[in-house]
This record gives structure tokens, C-alpha cells and sequence, in this order.
């Protein structure tokens, strides 16, 4: 097969005046919204123990559908039942005699992403719009949001993936020149690189200051969740910097979905169309590099490529399909808040183990579940270890024991503290 040039694609213009961005036909299927997950799992008529092994096995929920619960106070009820259930399975995994097992490696190494809540939305996200994203990604992929034509392309053969990856690269370059040139609202290509999900539209922001001595923070102060929510505000605020003084966006802008539409709900104007601008612009990038890798593939004649199927178990030496190049450059934010986390448990842990410094101890006695996870994967095998573990027991202990009690206590102890939010305007795409 000959090599096809990508910049044959790249180039290939589109209509001069084609239809304003209509929205993902693939979005509009979704249905319900942030909290139905909990309307789910804490269900009176099913099952509490299911909800509470979910729970458990995550070590919590992250820490969006944490604040989401506490902005939910008829859950109240039903954290109290659950939540204690959740604690006392978690119990026999806080042994530091058995941190090696196999069973407890399980849920401590991926504790830290995962989320019961998180995979529900996953599920329904695919369950409902997966059909119709498959449907329309061959006749007119550029209707489709970010996320959905990836999905639906990823299942696509090669061959015919090609042209299907360059139509919607024109699509976004045409996007991205309306949108500089003033020509096109970032608000409605939002939902182009955002998607519209109602069931993720809640979202934290730090529009508000919190004081780290009261309230909340303090009664619940897990160290390393504050650092977390301390420097997302600052990456927010070096959002806003750079928007407004058009500074280079790759430092700062974010790419991951979740974030794009986070900045967005803020609903200043210049930095939304900075922002999506910069999403416009990341995603042609990551589209030209999956050409440029699967047109070198295509052009090899000793690759056979009529059989492929995404489904299909590859032989011994068949050479591997291509793989759509997503998140190929790490999301701003994402990063920023990981940073801080790994930074958090690296002082946390050196105070700890600073037998002069004894105030530590009780630091490290607020952490919730998953970031306990992290600190004690990191911790020396020894008494530093053993203490950290102890202190989590007589926390999951009082928790198993008070089902009556603090229930927003509970909910920071299995989904840690993330600072201010809020609900009304935090939808820009509803």
C-alpha cells in the first residue's frame, strides 16, 4: 500500500461556512445527573453490603463524588448504615503483617483512582451513548465530542479509520481558525472538547476561600488533601494569569475534559476562550500524531491488517494495532494536584518518622483511606509503619462501632476534603 501523506489530510479544507457545532449527538443520549449514583447504592431496597464492599475495595470514593455526597444531606441516613459496613471490611486490610499479601496489594496500589461512583458513570457513559456514537463516526464524525469520536474510532479498522481521523481533524483546525478569528463562541464549542455529561457536572472550584481553622478543614484536616485543594486554587489562578495576559497556554491550560469544563464554570468569557482555544489546538496535535503512526503502519507491506479486530486476541508475534494517542501530553491540572499529593506524602512521612518532631503523629492521624494507602505503601517496614496502621484501625474501629455518628465524619474519612464548592453555576453545559 502506498504511504498516504498526512498533510494531504491536514490540509484537506472543509466547507467555507459549514453549520455552527450542533452539540454531540452521542451526548444528547446521556441521561440523569451527579448524584444518582447514591440514589443507586444507597438504595433502602437493596442490598447495604454491596455498596459497603464497593466502598471498602476503593478505600472511598474520589474526591468530586466525595463533596458531591456532602452536598447531599438526605444521604445522611443512609451513610450511617453503609459507611460502618464499609469500615469494618476494611479492617483486616490495615495489618501490617499482611501489607505484602496479594489480596491487600489489590486495593492499596489502585486505591488512589479508584472510585465506585467514578465507574458507574463510566459504565452508563459507554451503556447509553455507545450505539450512537458508533453509529454517526462513519458518516460525519465531526458532529461528535472529543471523547465520543475516540471512543467510536477506537473500533473502527485502520483503513477505514484513516479518513475518519482526517475528517475530524479538519473539523477541529476549522473550529480552532473560527474561534481565533473571532467567528465562533467558545461556549458552544465547549461542549466540542468537553463533552456534555450531566452526571459530571458537578464540579469542585475554588471560587471561595476556606479557612483552614474552622469549619470543615479543621474538624477533617487530612493533610494531604488540603495541599491537594491549595494547589489546585493556585493552578487556577495561574489560568486566570495566563488568559489574561496571554501567556503560552501549555504550562498552564488544561486538557483533560473534566477540567476544561471546571475552568469554564468559572464564567470568565477570555479565559473560556483561551482555554478552549488550547483544547482545540491539543487535540489536532494528538489527532496528527495518530495519522502520521498509523498511515507509517498502513504503508508496511509485511503487516497484514484485513483480520483486525479490537476484540480479538493477538497471535504470538502478530504485530500489535495502533492505539488512539489520548491524554499523550498530561492535563495541567491533573498534574499539578498529583505533584502535590507525592510532595505531601513525602513531608508527611519525613515528619513522621522524626521521632523529634511528635506532633506528626497526630498530623498523620487525620488522613483519610486513600491517602492512608499512599503514606503507608511509602513508609519504612517498622515501627513507623506499625503506628500508622494502628492509629487507621482505632478510626475504622469508631466509625464500625458508631453507626449513629458523625456521618460527615464518615464521609471524609472515605473521600477526603477537597475544599470549597458549590452547585448552582458549576454546570456550564446543563
Amino acid at each position: 500500500m502506498a504511504k498516504t501523506s498526512t498533510q494531504t489530510y491536514s490540509k484537506r479544507k472543509p466547507p467555507a461556512e459549514p453549520a455552527p457545532y450542533g452539540g454531540c449527538p452521542a451526548c444528547r443520549q446521556l441521561a440523569g445527573d451527579a448524584a444518582d449514583y447514591f440514589r443507586h447504592a444507597f438504595d433502602p431496597r437493596e442490598s447495604s453490603d454491596l455498596a459497603a464492599e464497593a466502598l471498602a475495595e476503593a478505600f472511598g470514593y474520589c474526591s468530586r463524588h466525595g463533596a458531591l455526597l456532602l452536598a447531599h444531606p438526605e444521604f445522611a441516613d443512609a451513610v450511617a448504615r453503609i459507611f460502618p459496613l464499609a469500615a469494618q471490611r476494611a479492617l483486616p486490610w490495615l495489618d501490617a503483617t499482611h501489607l505484602h499479601d496479594e489480596a491487600v496489594q489489590r486495593v492499596f496500589f489502585p486505591a488512589a483512582d479508584a472510585c465506585p461512583a467514578c465507574r458507574f458513570d463510566d459504565l452508563r457513559f459507554a451503556r447509553q451513548s455507545g450505539h450512537a456514537a458508533r453509529e454517526v463516526v462513519a458518516t460525519q464524525p465531526e458532529a461528535l465530542c472529543l471523547d465520543h469520536f475516540h471512543a467510536a474510532a477506537a473500533r473502527l479498522h485502520p483503513e477505514q479509520r484513516l479518513p475518519v481521523l482526517a475528517r475530524y481533524l479538519g473539523g477541529l483546525e476549522h473550529a480552532a481558525g473560527h474561534l481565533a478569528r473571532g467567528r465562533a463562541d467558545a461556549d458552544t464549542l465547549l461542549e466540542l472538547v468537553a463533552g456534555r455529561q450531566p452526571f459530571a457536572s458537578f464540579l469542585i472550584t475554588p471560587e471561595h476561600e476556606f479557612d483552614l481553622a474552622s469549619g470543615p478543614a479543621a474538624m477533617y484536616a487530612c493533610p494531604v488533601c488540603i495541599d491537594e485543594a491549595l494547589a489546585h486554587r493556585r493552578w487556577i489562578d495561574n489560568v486566570r494569569s495566563a488568559a489574561a495576559f496571554g501567556l503560552e497556554g501549555w504550562l498552564f491550560f488544561p486538557t483533560c475534559p473534566a477540567h476544561v469544563r471546571e475552568v469554564a464554570a468559572l464564567g470568565n468569557a477570555e479565559t473560556t476562550r483561551a482555554v478552549v482555544g488550547h483544547a482545540l489546538d491539543h487535540a489536532g496535535w494528538r489527532l496528527r500524531k495518530e495519522i502520521e503512526v498509523l498511515t507509517r503502519l498502513l504503508a508496511r507491506e509485511d503487516v497484514a491488517l484485513r483480520d483486525w479486530n479490537p476484540r480479538r486476541r493477538r497471535k504470538s508475534g502478530e504485530p500489535k494495532p495502533p492505539k488512539p494517542t489520548r491524554r499523550a501530553m498530561a492535563c495541567p491540572g491533573c498534574e499539578r494536584r498529583r505533584i502535590a499529593r507525592d510532595q505531601s506524602v513525602a513531608r508527611l512521612l519525613e515528619r513522621v518518622e522524626d521521632g523529634r518532631r511528635r506532633y506528626a503523629v497526630d498530623e498523620a492521624d487525620g488522613l483519610c483511606m486513600k491517602h492512608f494507602a499512599a503514606v503507608c505503601l511509602l513508609a519504612p517496614r517498622g515501627e513507623v509503619r506499625t503506628r500508622l496502621m494502628a492509629r487507621q484501625r482505632d478510626r475504622l474501629l469508631r466509625l464500625a462501632t458508631d453507626a449513629q455518628g458523625d456521618w460527615q465524619g464518615a464521609v471524609h474519612l472515605f473521600a477526603g476534603f477537597s475544599g470549597p464548592f458549590h452547585v448552582g453555576a458549576a454546570s456550564a453545559l446543563s
